[in-house]
C-alpha cells in the first residue's frame, strides 16, 4: 500500500509541475533567441514554447498600434504518439510595420505575456517577454532591448 501511495505522489508531483511549466520560454544560451528579423528586418517573428492544454495562452499588446502589427498568430502542437494528451507545442507570431505612406518611424514596446485568459488582471502572468522596437519609416523594424517578467522596465525609467 506505501509503495501506491508513493506512486500517487509522484504523479501528483509530475503534474503541478507540469502545470507551472505551462508557458515556459526555451531555456537557450542567447535570452534573445525566442525572436527573429527576416533578412530584410520587415518582419519580427516570436516563438515561445507553450502547452494550450494547461488553459495558459500567450497574449500580446503593443504600445503602439499605428507602428506594429501583427500578420500571423497560431499555436503549433509538438507531434506525439496517437492518444497522447496533454503535451506542449510553440506559439508562433509574427508582426511588421503598420507605417502608412505618411507615417513616422519611431519606438514601440510589444508586451508578451502568458497567462490563462479568464483569470482576474489581479493575477501576474506565469511568463513575459517585452520587447523594445524601433519602426523605421522604411518599414525595417530593429530590436531595441529584451526584457523578462522580472524586469519588464529598464533600470532608469
Amino acid at each position: 500500500m506505501n509503495r501506491v501511495k508513493q506512486i500517487l505522489a509522484l504523479v501528483l508531483m509530475l503534474i503541478l509541475l507540469t502545470g507551472a511549466c505551462a508557458c515556459a520560454v526555451a531555456e537557450s544560451a542567447d535570452a534573445a533567441s525566442f525572436f527573429e528579423l527576416d533578412p530584410d528586418g520587415n518582419v519580427l517573428t516570436v516563438r515561445l514554447a507553450a502547452n494550450e492544454t494547461t488553459g495558459y495562452q500567450w497574449e500580446f499588446q503593443s504600445s503602439d498600434e499605428q507602428l506594429l502589427e501583427l500578420i500571423t498568430s497560431e499555436y503549433v502542437p509538438d507531434p506525439v504518439e496517437e492518444g497522447i494528451t496533454g503535451s506542449g507545442g510553440v506559439w508562433a507570431a509574427s508582426f511588421k510595420s503598420a507605417l502608412t505612406s505618411e507615417g513616422q518611424g519611431g519606438r514601440v514596446r510589444l508586451t508578451l505575456v502568458c497567462r490563462q485568459p479568464w483569470a482576474p488582471e489581479t493575477v501576474e502572468p506565469a511568463e513575459g517577454r517585452l520587447l523594445d522596437i524601433w519602426v523605421f519609416e522604411s518599414g525595417q523594424l530593429q530590436v531595441d532591448g529584451v526584457w523578462t517578467l522580472q524586469n519588464l522596465a529598464p533600470s532608469g525609467e
